[in-house]
């Protein structure tokens, strides 16, 4: 089951490494809010009133900073052994919160950015402040390492799946309906909503059908873009919030990524322009190559 879902680019459904969870195999939600309108392009929308999320509200290249909420699947792994409160009640790690919905999360920032040919993703976890994990993808081959004071260690080239967007869609097309206006961090956002796998549909992917029903794979995505900002902070139409989740109750798949800052770039980067962005100058040696 495991490298099936590798293979699909759910990998990240099954985490197992150190951090509970936090490491390289979430790369999984890359893709998010790129995956999002991809998928618009077969969405059938009836309703001229309401215009549908736009792709030019993204610049063409741009540097986005983006705080990461991802559901916990192994609640017990999410406490300290060797800290506790006043009551003898283990700590939560560092990085995992408690929602108001009782549910555990894994918490973490990601800087992205999208440089042409090149997407590059940096991510912060409370577990280690001091260490950086940097990817810069290019079509189905990506480089990894850890970044440390400007210094980029451990730098590896390997493959990758498909993020989990791009997996979720089946053959038929996609269900989007609009959910109305909320308000939020003092912002009013338009929310819509997207259905990717009808388990009703027939003629859908067997197995991405089952696995739906089963709340293995999330179906539904929540977006939200920026209607009204008083602080005129975002622009009209700007991407703030996207969600994938299951729309099974119970199930453990969900994560969260909200846009706080979306930076336009002048023109696109190639490696050494992209590293820069992240504050990493040099290499501690030569890239390895996974087998």
């Amino acid at each position: 089951m495991e490298a099936f879902l590798d293979e699909a680019g759910l990998g990240g459904l099954f985490e197992g490494e150190a951090l509970s969870g936090f490491g390289r195999r979430l790369s999984s939600t890359d893709g998010m809010l790129e995956g999002f309108f991809n998928l618009l392009d077969d969405v059938e929308w009836a309703c001229e009133s309401v215009a549908l999320p736009s792709p030019d509200a993204i610049p063409q290249f741009y540097h986005a900073k983006i705080r990461v909420r991802h559901l916990h699947e192994n609640p017990s792994r999410a406490y300290s052994y060797l800290f506790a409160d006043e009551n003898g009640d283990a700590l939560l790690l560092a990085g995992v919160e408690k929602g108001s919905d009782g549910r555990l999360y894994k918490t973490w920032t990601e800087e992205l950015v999208k440089a042409g040919a090149l997407t590059a993703y940096q991510s912060q976890y409370m577990m280690t402040p001091f260490r950086k994990e940097v990817r810069v993808k290019r079509g189905p081959m990506q480089v990894r390492m850890d970044a440390v004071n400007k210094i980029g260690y451990r730098c590896l080239i390997e493959g990758v799946a498909k993020s989990t967007m791009s997996s979720v869609a089946s053959d038929a097309p996609p269900k989007m309906e609009f959910r109305g206006i909320i308000n939020e961090q003092g912002m009013v956002l338009r929310h819509w909503q997207l259905h990717t796998v009808d388990v009703d549909d027939e003629n859908a992917d067997p197995t991405l059908r089952h696995m739906a029903e089963a709340g293995m794979l999330p179906d539904v995505i929540d977006y939200f873009d920026v209607d009204t900002d008083p602080r005129e902070v975002f622009e009209p139409g700007q991407p703030y919030k996207i969600v994938m989740r299951s729309s099974v109750e119970g199930a453990k798949v969900y994560t969260e990524k909200v846009y706080t800052e979306i930076i336009p770039l002048p023109a696109a980067l190639e490696m050494p322009g992209v590293l820069g962005m992240f504050n990493v100058t040099a290499l501690d040696t030569a890239f390895g190559v996974a087998k």
